[in-house]
């Protein structure tokens, strides 16, 4: 197995691949997306709240376990 060592980037291709990158992560991808529906169909925690704290899909209220 070879190892190669990443080439070092000019600041146009930095900044093309961080244009790229944030666009990518900007959008949850199908797989994200699966699994959230399948949280929220099971009714467990499917986001964060200002604090935080895991919450609930159906009324926002704190997730404690069971939504």
């Amino acid at each position: 197995m070879e190892r190669k060592i990443a080439p070092q980037l000019r600041e146009d291709e930095v900044a093309r691949w961080l244009d790229d990158f944030s666009t990518k992560m900007g959008k949850p991808s199908e797989a994200e997306k699966a699994f959230f529906d399948r949280r929220r169909s099971l009714a467990q925690g499917v986001g964060l709240e200002a604090n935080g704290n895991l919450i609930c899909d159906n009324d926002q209220t704190t997730f404690d376990g069971k939504c």
